[in-house]
């Protein structure tokens, strides 16, 4: 026997219902869209704790991503880190980062967003050529859409996001000031090609081979086919000061970045 509070269960049909006092004391009744009654129970075992934690029972069943990225949109708007372009959003000063995750989990709904969901994820992004880096930064994004939306009370269950190998940390690396000033003493035909090596630690080789053809300015990224560099096609995002700096030199053919003397500038920049 339950006690007043604790909720109960009906079989209507061949269907098995469960009923609880939301958080206002209204009395629910949900089908649990089976015939046993073991299932209703665990729904209604779900149900309880879900109000002891103060969400309404089955909540995250009726958010979608949409819902939970309103959430972080709002948040990064909110604490300056980002803005926005009529109807685009910058973060950071950068576009599209939010796109990966539009893409796939545009319309899904937040209780379908599970673990396993999520390395599907990261493996259809690292199958087409984006470093394992890379997808850790949109599962993170992802994971604080989630951790803001569980503050709100808006989502009771926040899943486990499996993350791959980060790269090992680069050394000697120019903080920002200092790239600044070696930037400013290099001749401005090579200032693109030091952005671009600085912002995305491509190798100069690889840089080298860069052609109009694999930009896309508009989408603020680069695509660097098979054989370029060891990842099989990397996508390289571009920001929106170097991105500028590409629209004043668009050619739309030949190579892309200057290379004449760019180690000997590098090195006396340096010095």
């Amino acid at each position: 026997m339950r006690t007043r509070g604790e909720g109960g269960l009906e079989k209507i049909g061949h269907i098995w219902y469960f009923t609880f006092y939301n958080l206002k004391g209204k009395q629910m009744r949900r089908s649990s869209k089976s015939r046993l009654k073991s299932v209703a129970i665990e729904m209604l075992q779900q149900a309880q704790k879900d109000l002891r934690k103060g969400t309404e029972p089955a909540s995250a069943r009726k958010m979608k991503y949409e819902d939970i990225r309103r959430i972080l949109v709002d948040d990064y708007l909110l604490s300056a880190k980002a803005v926005m372009d009529g109807k685009e959003i910058l973060i950071s000063g950068r576009r599209g980062l939010l796109k990966p995750l539009d893409d796939y989990f545009g319309g899904m709904n937040v209780a379908n967003i599970t673990t396993d969901v999520l390395r599907d994820f990261s493996s259809k992004r690292m199958e087409n050529g984006v470093a394992g880096p890379t997808v850790n930064r949109n599962l993170a994004m992802l994971r604080r859409m989630f951790k803001l939306a569980e503050r709100e009370s808006k989502v009771s269950n926040v899943p486990y996001f499996p993350m791959q190998k980060e790269s090992e940390p680069r050394e000697a690396f120019l903080e920002g000031p200092r790239f600044e000033k070696l930037r400013a003493e290099m001749p401005e035909l090579l200032r693109p090609t030091l952005t671009f090596c600085y912002e995305t630690g491509c190798r100069t080789g690889a840089m080298a081979k860069v052609v109009w053809p694999w930009v896309n300015l508009a989408d603020q990224e680069i695509s660097l086919p098979p054989g370029v560099v060891k990842n099989r096609k990397p996508i390289v995002p571009l920001s929106d000061e170097l991105t500028a700096m590409l629209k004043k030199k668009f050619r739309g053919h030949g190579t892309v970045f200057a290379t004449r003397n760019f180690p000997a500038c590098v090195d006396k920049g340096m010095c």
